[in-house]
């Protein structure tokens, strides 16, 4: 998917810019080597040591959990043998049914306390790596910051009243943040979100989710001068059942875009302006390019770009992954570089009226 980035110069980073560069080779550069072994490598050393001894406790609670799904299974299977034979349910509680019954609701008692460790111990220590080191990771490719939804809820909060406001989604009820990052490129200043929006419906004791959207949402403040809103998603599918309120339908006579993607907009002028023909190419180009479907709007002089993929985003398996490892850092890397890599396609620096 990312090996078709496009080549260019290798021009260092500049003044926090990536301007025509191939950040697929940056990662295999040396100047990417020399990052990882004096500043990355250095200070993960600790983390690593304490991983290994996690990894450790992690083999110990497996087989402590392997050996209590067994005794559990073994025992309801056997209590419910010895009351099907004898006919009916023996009432003492020392009796062999009983006693087996006990000793399987003591087995999923222990199953669910070496999920609860196991999950204490990883999510803790893959918490302190994100909000310690992924800054300072995600530095090597320009001006950079991370923040987790979990420690900095007033950025999701503000982030979730500002998707509330737009019209790229549908009405949602259900948000889920995990991951934010705020950088500069181009000379444009993003925020790059990894979301889960949802709707819940609730009739009676029926509860029905339907996701409204899962991937990831960038977001430029593009300094333009545009008031409308234009939303360009994607023709049928999965929005097939979204209503845009207050914004018309608007036609083109590109016969492949019209195929691909619906628009709407409240300024018809407006919208033909910024979506003209170089720019609907580069929309099709980054839906070919990337394998994904990929939705954008126009709001009140912003820009917000929908990545649809649900995968996790900017997440490796870090008790499978050596943290002096340089693939380590390439992996965690990769996601940030497919999304400069979209907007590298899109041009988004260059929207203009």
């Amino acid at each position: 998917m990312l090996q078709s980035a496009r080549k260019v110069n290798s021009e260092i980073l500049m003044q926090d810019k990536i301007k025509n560069i191939d950040l697929l080779t940056k990662l295999t550069s040396q100047e990417f080597i020399d990052f990882c072994n004096k500043k990355l490598i250095p200070k993960l050393l600790p983390l690593e040591n304490y991983r290994i001894q996690q990894i450790k406790h992690m083999k110990f609670l497996k087989l402590l959990f392997e050996i209590s799904l067994v005794v559990t299974i073994l025992s309801f299977a056997a209590s419910f043998i010895i009351s099907v034979a004898a006919g009916v349910w023996m009432e003492r509680e020392d009796s062999p049914a009983h006693i087996f019954m006990k000793v399987g609701y003591s087995g999923l008692i222990f199953i669910m306390f070496c999920i609860w460790r196991a999950f204490s111990q990883t999510k803790p220590f893959y918490k302190n790596l994100k909000e310690n080191f992924y800054n300072l990771i995600f530095s090597f490719l320009g001006n950079f910051k991370y923040y987790n939804s979990d420690t900095n809820s007033s950025l999701s909060e503000s982030l979730q009243h500002q998707i509330s406001s737009i019209k790229l989604f549908q009405n949602f009820n259900i948000y889920r943040c995990d991951d934010i990052i705020e950088g500069n490129y181009n000379g444009l200043n993003i925020l790059v979100a990894d979301l889960y929006l949802g709707y819940k419906v609730v009739s009676g004791k029926t509860r029905i989710t339907n996701t409204v959207f899962d991937g990831i949402l960038i977001y430029l403040n593009c300094n333009k001068n545009f008031r409308s809103t234009t939303v360009v998603r994607i023709d049928g599918g999965f929005l097939e059942n979204f209503q845009i309120s207050d914004l018309e339908k608007v036609k083109f006579d590109d016969p492949v875009f019209e195929k691909t993607f619906e628009v709407y907009s409240n300024n018809q002028i407006e919208a033909r302006n910024l979506l003209t023909a170089d720019f609907m190419n580069k929309l099709l180009k980054a839906q070919k390019r990337f394998k994904m479907p990929v939705t954008c709007s126009f709001e009140d002089g912003k820009m917000y770009i929908a990545l649809h993929n649900v995968k996790d985003w900017f997440d490796v398996p870090i008790m499978d992954c050596c943290l002096t490892d340089i693939k380590t850092f390439q992996k965690i890397l990769i996601d940030l570089i497919t999304v400069l890599s979209v907007l590298e396609t899109l041009q988004t620096d260059k929207i203009d009226l």
